[in-house]
């Protein structure tokens, strides 16, 4: 079994080439560190739309990062 190199791997030939690379930016960029806009410290995505600061606790923002 081959590694998957990045989130694009998981589809293999389904969904078309220009249709993976955008939802491999969108989880990419969900997926990294997202920082807090109060506070500047790292927040975590704890569900669509709702991450999680551990100096401000919970705020909203966008659905897939901030």
């Amino acid at each position: 079994m081959t590694e998957k190199k990045n989130y694009k791997g998981g589809y293999g030939p389904r969904y078309g080439r220009k249709t993976r690379a955008l939802v491999g930016e969108i989880e990419e960029k969900q997926r990294s560190k997202q920082v807090c806009p109060k506070c500047q410290k790292a927040a975590k995505r704890l569900e669509a739309g709702v991450y999680e600061c551990p100096k401000c606790g919970k705020f909203t923002g966008g659905a897939y990062y901030l």
